[in-house]
Order: structure tokens, then C-alpha cells, then sequence
């Protein structure tokens, strides 16, 4: 069985009306694309006259300030509503690992 075909075999690509060449295409574009964005973007800040780590995080910082500005909550309510923002994200990911981990249906 050639590599293709095993891995159509596991992810059904031709089920979901595409191809095994075409997917490595698009992932590789991804990953291209992304490593581009990661290269340029703090030049482009830099050239802008920021400094890209300082600005990042000065604008988290500001966020967050306007969050808790905006919506002051009781300590209970919020340590639950993380709680629940946490147990609806360990869900998502454990459901995403289980489908990329589960071999494909005979």
C-alpha cells in the first residue's frame, strides 16, 4: 500500500472531495505562509518604530485593563466562569485528539 493511499485510508480525504496531493499543497502553503508572517512581521513593527515584544505585551496588558474595568465581577463568579472556560476548552481538545488519534472505519 503506497503512502497516498495509507493516508487517504486515514484521514478520508477522498470522502471529503479533495485529494492526498492536494493537502500536503495546502499544508505546505500553510506552514509557508506562517513561517513568512513569523520572518517579516516584527520588521515591520521595528520599521514602524516598535518594539514588537514590548508592544505585544503592552497591548495585552491594556486589554485585560479594560476588561476588568468594564465588567467588575465577584471573585466567586469569575474563578467559575473560568472554571467553565476551562472544562469547555479540555473538551474541544480532548474530542480534537481523539479524532486525530482514532484510526479511520474499515
Amino acid at each position: 500500500m503506497t503512502l497516498s493511499a495509507r493516508l487517504d485510508r486515514w484521514f478520508d480525504v477522498t470522502k471529503r472531495g479533495s485529494t492526498v496531493e492536494t493537502e500536503i499543497k495546502a499544508g505546505v502553503c500553510t506552514f509557508l505562509t506562517m513561517s513568512y508572517i513569523l520572518l517579516v512581521n516584527p520588521q515591520i513593527l521595528g520599521a514602524a518604530g516598535e518594539d514588537w515584544g514590548s508592544t505585544a505585551w503592552r497591548r495585552f496588558g491594556e486589554q485585560r485593563q479594560q476588561q476588568q474595568q468594564q465588567q467588575p465581577q465577584q471573585p466567586q463568579q469569575r474563578s467559575s466562569k473560568q472554571q467553565r472556560r476551562r472544562r469547555r476548552w479540555t473538551q474541544h481538545a480532548a474530542a480534537a485528539v481523539v479524532a486525530c488519534a482514532s484510526p479511520p472505519n474499515p
